[in-house]
């Protein structure tokens, strides 16, 4: 299996696995695309959108993609 090179096609590789659930809930929720400044790969537990919600500041980690 070769590793993905676009969102889409990590969005592919990811949506119907073992890691787009936990505890037979949704884990994976899909992609968000920010135009110009990239897309990401969404993973959130049912628990922690309901948290979300309520909050009006989230700090957010992810992995960048460095090409040189």
């Amino acid at each position: 299996m070769k590793l993905p090179t676009s969102s889409v096609e990590a969005d592919a590789a990811v949506r119907d696995t073992r890691y787009a659930k936990v505890n037979d809930s949704d884990f994976y929720r899909g992609v968000v695309d920010a135009s110009e400044h990239g897309s990401a790969l969404v993973f959130a537990s049912d628990e922690q959108l309901e948290l979300l919600h309520l909050e009006t500041q989230v700090y957010f980690d992810a992995t960048f993609k460095v090409q040189l």
